[in-house]
């Protein structure tokens, strides 16, 4: 399909351009996930990565990203760093090892 992400404005029922074109959270559960990536893209380059703060990233319209890793929940718990991003045809690809 291409084009613009489907967030809307619910003023206009236009596509909401946010300067934020994708995001990824990272959260507990599916729905949680969802709220925050949607929150990102809504809340612009300045307040995406603050509601990524449990791990995710953010790409932005100049095709330019920002990730954060999910901090350590429990002592001795392992978390991932991110260490690329790549565009391999079908789509953004975020690459992470283990810190």
């Amino acid at each position: 399909m291409g084009g613009p992400h489907t967030t809307c404005w619910t003023a206009t029922g236009r596509p909401a351009f946010t300067g934020v074109v994708q995001a990824t959270a990272l959260a507990p559960t599916a729905l949680e996930a969802e709220v925050r990536a949607k929150a990102a893209v809504l809340s612009g380059p300045a307040g995406a990565m603050g509601w990524l703060s449990e791990g995710g990233v953010a790409v932005f319209d100049d095709g330019s990203h920002e990730a954060h890793a999910p901090a350590r929940s429990r002592a001795g718990e392992q978390h991932l760093q991110a260490v690329g991003l790549t565009h391999d045809g079908s789509g953004l690809r975020l690459q992470w090892v283990r810190a």
